[in-house]
């Protein structure tokens, strides 16, 4: 098929995504990637890795674990079960079978408040914002008690590019990009340790050690919205069109911001 300028056009359809051939090692290669990038987690630290029950954040602690001999870390997890009008979300019992596969302690955080309530005080527009900022309130200051020197969270190169393309359907002041680390209330240092990796990768590796897992869509009634729609969209483009679109995104923006802070 030709368009045309006569130039040869990718024919529709949708194309197999391929699967990592291991996908450990390639959580593994991500993880030192932004060691060597970004200089963090330093050697020694404490990292607090917020567990969701996902597939992402469950393989931010598998690398994390598996790379502790070569960096002396200590990792812990933390799962946040907020409540919501009246309703506690949480998905403990997935968490706590992961942390006894990684073999890592994990925290159970269950906050009084109400996020319908933080919703109301905050003046916030969504639900789900009051709930992150609840979360991270949370986990920041078990973080502060305990002594950690870092949270991390479950970014991927997926939630990268979403964030991108939102940041451009909203009008937002200036491009957002997630970066590899980032700070929240001057509290611990934010760590994204497979915010380059593709999601596509953890999803692989929960596959292959056939650990459980949870979507944030099976218990927060809340779950959805414009990122879904985005994601759904990058996700088709990348099938069917464009194989490597998440990375031509995140990579444009990087260079837009290049010489600025990224947040």
């Amino acid at each position: 098929m030709r368009s045309r300028r006569g130039f040869r056009a990718l024919p529709p359809g949708p194309r197999p995504p391929r699967t990592p051939d291991d996908p450990a090692r390639v959580i593994e290669d991500k993880i030192k990637e932004c060691v060597r990038r970004s200089g963090h987690p330093r050697p020694g630290s404490r990292i607090l890795v917020a567990m969701s029950g996902g597939k992402d954040s469950f393989a931010v602690a598998f690398g994390l674990k598996r790379l502790r001999g070569g960096y002396g870390w200590e990792v812990e997890g933390a799962h946040v079960a907020p409540t919501v009008d009246g309703k506690k979300i949480s998905a403990w019992d997935v968490v706590e079978e992961q942390a006894k596969i990684l073999e890592i302690h994990a925290y159970l955080l269950e906050p009084e408040s109400d996020v319908l309530e933080l919703k109301e005080e905050m003046n916030a527009r969504k639900v789900c914002y009051a709930c992150r900022t609840l979360r991270r309130i949370e986990l920041g200051q078990l973080a502060e008690e305990k002594g950690f020197d870092y949270i991390a969270l479950g970014h991927t190169l997926d939630d990268a590019a979403a964030t991108v393309i939102l940041s451009l359907l909203t009008g937002a002041e200036r491009l957002k990009l997630l970066w590899y680390t980032g700070t929240w209330r001057g509290g611990p240092r934010l760590i994204r340790p497979l915010v380059r990796c593709p999601e596509a990768v953890t999803k692989a590796l929960a596959e292959e050690l056939k650990v459980d897992t949870v979507m944030t869509e099976d218990v927060c009634p809340y779950a959805g919205g414009l990122r879904d729609e985005v994601e759904e969209f990058l996700d088709r483009l990348e099938r069917e069109w464009i194989p490597h679109v998440k990375g031509n995104v995140v990579g444009t923006a990087l260079r837009t911001l290049r010489g600025r802070q990224c947040h």
